[in-house]
């Protein structure tokens, strides 16, 4: 029976933003995308991880790409290409109507845009945020996978609570390698298309909507 079911937020919930956001910075700055793409990933892993500030990110990917603007610019630019995929979110809010599964969000995310999606968007749907860069662990590695089952079973409260089994859990997500990761823990997995092939896979796995 499934107890658990985690949600990547880009690419899942969201849109993804990658392309959009080298299209809108290209023609911010009148830029060669692959210069836009090879500064923007040069040091993405450790800013997904909070080792690099807003500020110390944005102001490298300027000085990669020799322009010179206020970061605070670039990141109103990151901030304005998040877009909800309405049908996704809806299935969300139906599943916590049932009252029958914890629902986790597990994102690979920047402090700028995690900071923004905890003001923009309602996440009380959610029984558990994880961002990579507040935890300081990122997907596909084990580890982010290790603790986020460990949190979700973490109840001061209620000792009673049934522990949540890795096989009890739904992880959902776009990229294959994250999923490969979370089936090593013997997570189930469902690699994300769009909503109407989400809802049909989560049946199959007896979910109730």
């Amino acid at each position: 029976m499934i107890k658990a079911i985690i949600f990547d937020w880009g690419g899942v919930i969201c849109y993804p933003i990658t392309k959009r956001l080298v299209i809108r910075l290209k023609e911010q700055f009148n830029a060669d995308e692959r210069a836009i793409r090879k500064a923007y990933f040069k040091d993405l892993h450790g800013y997904e991880i909070g080792k690099l500030s807003d500020k110390e990110f944005w102001q490298n990917f300027c000085r990669e790409l020799n322009i010179k603007v206020d970061e605070n610019l670039v990141m109103d630019i990151v901030r304005n290409v998040e877009q909800l995929d309405k049908e996704v979110y809806e299935l969300l809010v139906q599943l916590k109507k049932t009252k029958r599964y914890k629902l986790v969000l597990l994102s690979n995310n920047i402090p700028v845009m995690a900071n923004y999606i905890r003001k923009k968007f309602d996440l009380s749907v959610f029984d558990n945020l994880f961002f990579s860069n507040e935890i300081g662990m990122r997907k596909p590695h084990l580890d982010i996978f290790e603790h986020v089952l460990k949190e979700i079973n973490s109840n001061k409260e209620d000792k009673t609570i049934t522990k949540i089994l890795p096989e009890e859990t739904i992880f959902i997500d776009d990229k294959q390698e994250n999923l490969d990761t979370a089936a090593q823990l013997k997570i189930k997995t469902i690699l994300f298309q769009n909503a109407e092939q989400l809802k049909k896979d989560l049946i199959v796995l007896e979910v109730k909507i």
